[in-house]
């Protein structure tokens, strides 16, 4: 566009009109739309938090009712073991093992000597739990103590082996199975047990002096001493 064609004065007075005229219009369009989509947002602003509410009310109506059974005591106890792990779980190295080792001693109902717990282990109802010398747990296993666990001396457990000693009820069809108390079944492992990478220790099973248990092997019945174990369920191959 030529310069004389920019200074000419019609064109000048054409194009003020035109902006007067055209851009109020545009500007209300624009406030509209954007007051249109402020509006969406809202909705589903307030939508997400009526459902986080109500998600919120339902989940404490059911701790409630799931913890009912439970002492002050033992919630008290449970939070401070999660947060404790939470805090030295994943800590690396000797120094790890070492911290790991001193709050076990604080938390467990008894522990009789070192403890080789390594990173990322979980273990739940540490009160209940009673280790002894040199017990020995890798990453990934979890350990949950509600109906009592008793280790012994030298016992080795490989990576993400669980190990519960609470069992869900399930006779009554009158209250779902997540509802229903747990029932505690002590776990006994004897001295120098070896529990191979992803076993399943069920609840009430006593495994004996120097049994050996294979990876992802199932346990559902008491062990004899020295034998070894593999499969789902776990039955004996021979003895050492």
């Amino acid at each position: 566009m030529s310069s004389a064609k920019v200074n000419n004065p019609d064109f000048q007075f054409g194009l003020r009109l035109f902006g007067f005229r055209l851009l109020p219009r545009c500007a209300k369009r624009l406030c509209l739309r954007e007051k249109q989509k402020y509006m969406v947002y809202w909705g589903r602003l307030r939508q997400y938090q009526a459902s986080i509410y109500e998600e919120l009310v339902s989940a404490i109506v059911f701790l409630f009712r799931k913890i009912k059974s439970i002492e002050l005591r033992s919630l008290l106890a449970l939070e401070a073991e999660a947060w404790v792990q939470f805090l030295v779980g994943s800590l690396p190295g000797m120094f790890g093992l070492i911290v790991r080792n001193f709050f076990m001693k604080l938390l467990c109902r008894k522990k009789l000597g070192f403890a080789w717990i390594q990173p990322r282990v979980t273990l739940v109802y540490t009160s209940k739990l009673i280790l002894g010398s040199n017990v020995g747990i890798n990453s990934g296993s979890y350990i949950n103590a509600i109906g009592d666990i008793t280790m012994g001396d030298f016992v080795l457990i490989g990576s993400n082996v669980t190990i519960s000693s609470g069992q869900h009820p399930t006779g009554n069809r009158e209250i779902s199975i997540f509802e229903s108390p747990v029932i505690p079944k002590p776990i006994v492992i004897e001295y120098g047990v070896w529990i191979g990478a992803g076993a399943v220790i069920m609840p009430g099973v006593t495994l004996r002096r120097g049994s050996v248990i294979g990876a992802n092997s199932i346990v559902n019945k008491d062990t004899e001493p020295y034998g070894i174990y593999v499969g789902a369920p776990a039955k004996k191959i021979k003895s050492r």
